[in-house]
């Protein structure tokens, strides 16, 4: 119990709100306090007899940046303003348009102004107040000074609404602490029961703008949903993936994960990849998948199993995002190393020799190369060794390359063995069908001497 006054007392009835005790009189006193500051305490308008709400809740920022969620209660409804600024295209019809961005803002008329939206002639709750200079980022200025925020009861208010029916909610300093204060900030305060919504600006330099003013009566919060394959949902932690057989280090069949926004607000992904166990076997390639997802919307990942070893081989796929419920959607990823691929010898060139005895010719030829995808060098051999004897004319040698699963590969040349060039005649003349004859000789160079 909090001691207020020595004529009532304030207990606390649930978070954010109080409930005020109130001694006789209270009627004069409601009037004499609607809309001040009591201390930290916010008493507001009176709810029925003998009671009345007090917010103690300053307005929290929970958000920067992102874009409309669903149910904006300013949407649709009348903007009004004590002034605009006379130019092109600003206008008061702009704060709740739905389009972001300087075309589509409103701009005080002087240093000193307000802006809010009509939200009817009954009340309504509201707890969440978005707004923002430009919130494409393209224009930084006109955002320093102060913004009060208020509301009201009385129904169907508009700029000749006094002063004295608007409660104030808290007091923003701009730009403060906000590293982009241009960008849309969305804040949270105690809920209140309101017919209208205002911000007071007084600027400390230009006249204040603002490109967009929403109001709503929840917390958006994004929220993802990982699918594989698409259409069908993953439960965090428990869901598993089976990549089936894969060939060692022989990337295999990609699966698709498709991150959807099932939520309200914008979804930031930070990333997607494998944590622990054999997390390299397992390539993530998200070259495609897109950082930011608006509710609703949805983007895409691949992922391909490549096992470095044989049997089981296990990771976690972990996707990290702003989801304040799953920051970490994790999902177990499995397969089975197999081999079952034959290694792959480098083509060997043709060998040719004369013969030098009654049998052939000894051929000496050049170790054949084979490769294997487990990385080990695999076991070569050969139909006819090197070194050995080859008879007359052309024999195929075939090569044989086993790798440690017994998977094999053959690849074949041929060694040729010719007789030797003969002498034929010393001296001599032109015998006929000479081919050289009339032909063009040519030469590297000559004598410098006739003839």
């Amino acid at each position: 119990m909090v001691a207020m006054n020595p004529s009532f007392t304030v207990r606390l009835r649930s978070a954010g709100r109080l409930v005020a005790c109130l001694a006789p009189g209270w009627s004069v006193l409601r009037r004499a306090v609607r809309g001040a500051h009591i201390g930290s305490l916010l008493v507001l308008a009176g709810l029925g007899a003998g009671q009345t709400q007090i917010h103690a809740d300053a307005p929290v920022l929970v958000e920067t940046g992102g874009t409309f969620a669903p149910d904006n209660l300013a949407a649709g409804k009348t903007a009004f303003a004590q002034d605009v600024i006379d130019a092109a295209p600003h206008a008061i019809a702009n704060v709740n348009d739905g389009v972001y961005g300087n075309a589509n803002s409103w701009i005080a008329g002087g240093a000193d102004s307000f802006v809010g939206i009509n939200l009817g002639s009954s009340p309504i709750t509201i707890s969440r107040v978005a707004f923002g200079r430009d919130n494409p980022g393209s224009f930084g200025d006109r955002t320093d000074g102060t913004y009060t925020l208020q509301f009201t009861t009385t129904p169907d208010p508009d700029a000749a609404t006094p002063d004295g029916d608007w409660t104030t909610i808290g007091t923003l300093v701009y730009p403060g602490t906000l590293i982009s204060p241009a960008l849309r900030h969305r804040y949270s305060f105690a809920p209140v029961q309101a017919t209208g919504f205002r911000i007071k600006v007084q600027a400390t330099s230009y006249e204040i703008c603002i490109d967009e003013l929403e109001l709503y009566d929840y917390d958006p919060a994004p929220h993802i949903a990982v699918e594989q394959p698409t259409g069908t949902s993953l439960l965090p932690t428990t869901a598993s993936i089976l990549f089936g057989s894969g060939n060692l280090n022989t990337p295999g069949a990609s699966k698709t994960f498709n991150l959807k926004n099932t939520g309200t607000a914008t979804l930031s992904i930070a990333g997607a990849a494998t944590v622990g166990g054999a997390a390299a076997d397992f390539i993530v390639d998200t070259a495609g998948m897109s950082a930011s997802v608006a509710p609703g919307g949805s983007t895409t990942f691949t992922v391909a199993f490549s096992p470095a070893a044989l049997g089981n081989r296990s990771t976690t796929l972990r996707v990290t995002s702003d989801d304040p419920g799953t920051p970490a959607f994790d999902v177990q990823l499995s397969g089975t190393g197999i081999d079952t691929l034959p290694p792959v010898i480098a083509v060997h060139a043709n060998v040719s020799a004369e013969r030098t005895t009654d049998a052939g010719a000894v051929v000496t030829y050049a170790p054949a190369t084979a490769t294997d995808n487990s990385g080990a060098a695999p076991v070569i051999t050969y139909s006819h060794t090197s070194g050995s004897v080859f008879p007359m004319g052309t024999t195929t040698v075939t090569i044989t390359a086993t790798d440690a699963e017994g998977n094999a590969a053959t690849a074949t040349f041929t060694v040729a063995v010719t007789e030797p060039p003969a002498l034929l005649e010393t001296g001599g003349t032109f015998a006929p069908n000479n081919l050289a004859l009339g032909k063009t000789a040519f030469a590297k160079d000559a004598i410098g001497e006739a003839p």
